[in-house]
């Protein structure tokens, strides 16, 4: 286990380990910040225990880029302080630590982890190994202050801003510290450690999870305007800002020929041999592959995602023009109705001939929840709300609902339209 501590001027000190995520420690006037625990508290508190000795401070906050446990696992080394994250998958993060990562579940998913890999007969790298031995031991605290868009910190001569931007995950945010002209960005980047060539470009991954989106795009074009030289990663080494510009703009082009192979109906596996790629690739990976399936299979959804909005968009034009057959023809023929009450109906035309009609829509959206992306089809998770007009009345009507889409003749079209629950008020 390797850790590195790197100073970038004289308040800011970056741990990094090889096989976890990036601790920092900014001084400010009159304590300590942290910012991520990694996975190892004891790393985590003996860091922490440096640092206040090192400044001759004490630590009063911490704030964690995103929930993912390889930024939080350490938490108990901070629980006496200020702990502050994203407002955004708060509940989900509560609902997690206090029952779906209770101690005794964690160490369930361990053993089954390990019984998995014997069985597979997998190697065990040292990653692997910390993930294993922390996630089972690791004491969970929650958030002291969930934060909806932006938090100040400190005074106008040393000030931490703490920037809910989504990316990563709903919850990434990054720490911008104006003074010393440095931004902490979570796994919105997160620079190869295992790069070879000292300089080189780095791989921007996106660690445990799907690849990178655009809107982790989004967001490095946010931050390309602040005025921020150095740019610190979840994992791996401090870069330049220009160094981030040019993998932002590698991936928007790799994003863009992949738009196009996903247009041709192009499968993962056919990428590595795909030439338009190579053109755009600066430094050569042995996991080159398996990279590129996983970005692709993020542009993917992506796309995909984009052209149901594009499908609802229809649905709503059809719905405010009465014309119930351009409606129906997103559903596929053997389609299936679900109600509230336990009724159902098979096939759109039952569903056409039980229709009682479109009232007068004054204003009308859909707003999809959740995608669920399984093998020959996507489960939209989603609400429906209208306010039309009945008699001389202004009504408001919403749906939740479940759609299940599947792609028929090079459409989307929905196989299953189920109504959790509606209400007219």
């Amino acid at each position: 286990m390797t850790n590195k501590y790197s100073e970038i001027g004289k308040h800011v000190i970056i741990l990094e380990n090889k096989h976890d995520a990036n601790l920092i420690c900014v001084e400010m006037e009159e304590s300590l910040v942290f910012i991520d625990t990694g996975r190892m508290y004891d790393v985590a508190t003996q860091f922490r225990n440096e640092m206040e000795q090192r400044f001759n401070k004490k630590a009063s906050h911490l704030f964690i880029t995103h929930y993912h446990f390889d930024h939080y696992g350490g938490i108990s080394a901070f629980k006496d302080i200020e702990i502050v994250a994203a407002e955004n998958n708060y509940e989900q993060f509560i609902a997690d630590i206090n029952y779906h990562l209770t101690k005794d579940k964690r160490k369930k998913y361990v053993e089954k982890w390990k019984e998995q890999t014997e069985k597979q007969k997998l190697d065990i790298s040292e990653s692997r190994r910390i993930h294993w031995k922390y996630f089972s031991l690791a004491e969970l605290y929650s958030p002291t202050k969930a934060v909806v868009d932006e938090f100040e910190f400190g005074s106008n001569k040393r000030k931490l801003i703490f920037k809910v931007t989504g990316g990563h995950s709903k919850c990434s945010a990054y720490v911008y510290i104006p003074s010393e002209n440095v931004i902490f960005i979570g796994d919105n980047l997160a620079i190869d450690p295992e790069r070879k060539e000292e300089g080189a470009l780095g791989y921007s991954m996106q660690f445990y999870r799907l690849g990178l989106n655009n809107r982790v795009l989004e967001v490095l074009r946010e931050i390309e305007e602040l005025p921020a030289n150095t740019v610190v990663p979840g994992h791996g080494p401090a870069i330049s800002k220009g160094h981030m510009i040019k993998i932002r703009e590698y991936f928007e082009n790799l994003f863009e020929v992949m738009k196009k192979l996903y247009r041709e109906g192009k499968k993962p596996e056919e990428l590595s041999e795909n030439n338009k790629l190579e053109k755009f690739y600066d430094n050569k990976l042995e996991s080159w592959e398996q990279i590129i399936k996983q970005q692709y299979t993020t542009v993917v959804k992506e796309e995909t995602r984009r052209e149901l909005e594009l499908r609802k968009r229809q649905m709503l034009v059809s719905i405010c023009a009465k014309d119930l057959g351009s409606y129906l023809s997103i559903y596929t023929d053997n389609s299936e109705f679900i109600f509230p009450n336990e009724h159902s109906l098979e096939r759109k035309e039952s569903f056409r001939d039980n229709f009682l009609g479109f009232n007068q829509i004054i204003e009308q959206e859909y707003v999809a929840e959740q995608y669920h992306h399984l093998e020959n089809k996507i489960v939209e998770i989603g609400k429906y709300s209208a306010k039309f007009k009945s008699k001389e009345d202004l009504m408001n009507y919403e749906k939740k609902y479940v759609y299940s889409w599947i792609k028929e003749n090079n459409e989307w079209k929905i196989i299953s339209d189920m109504t959790i629950s509606e209400r007219v008020f």
